[in-house]
């Protein structure tokens, strides 16, 4: 006769978040976004330029505390020269935030769709999801949703 091992139940949590959450700002066909355009509403928001040669924002508009979510150029390596902002053109930037604290990544969510999309309305851009297809309320509904969970746990 075969013996028969019982496995041990294997209680698998399901983490249902990811760990970036991600908004690309895209140019419409056959416009780029100029840098110089991006500058401004960057700075506007309280965006700081900083490590990994990207943008910032955090906690306090003036650049203090920690970094809320970042701002990165679409195109590799994916960062910015400052000074070199009026020279520069790309179709499209990407917005994306780490996983927080517990308890603060649905309002850090929620100040980064913000920023999308006072950016994407100051420059005439589309917002688009990881996959660049539209971001769409269902997928926005879903990362809260995801991000509520993340916070009560």
């Amino acid at each position: 006769s075969e013996a028969v091992v019982a496995a041990a139940p294997q209680v698998v949590v399901a983490q249902s978040w990811s760990d970036v959450y991600q908004i690309n700002i895209m140019s419409r066909e056959g416009a780029l976004i100029a840098g110089e355009d991006l500058l401004f509403i960057l700075k506007k928001l309280g965006f700081r330029y900083g490590d990994m040669s990207i943008f910032h924002r955090h906690l306090e508009p003036n650049g203090h505390g920690d970094v809320l979510f970042s701002l990165a150029n679409m195109v590799k390596p994916g960062t910015f020269e400052p000074a070199r902002m009026a020279q520069f053109t790309t179709p499209g930037v990407s917005l994306f935030m780490e996983l927080p604290h517990p308890g603060r990544a649905e309002a850090h969510f929620k100040l980064m769709l913000q920023a999308a999309e006072k950016i994407s309305a100051e420059l005439d851009t589309l917002l688009m999801d990881r996959q660049r297809n539209p971001l769409s309320e269902y997928l926005i509904n879903q990362y809260l949703d995801e991000l509520r969970a993340y916070d009560m746990q």
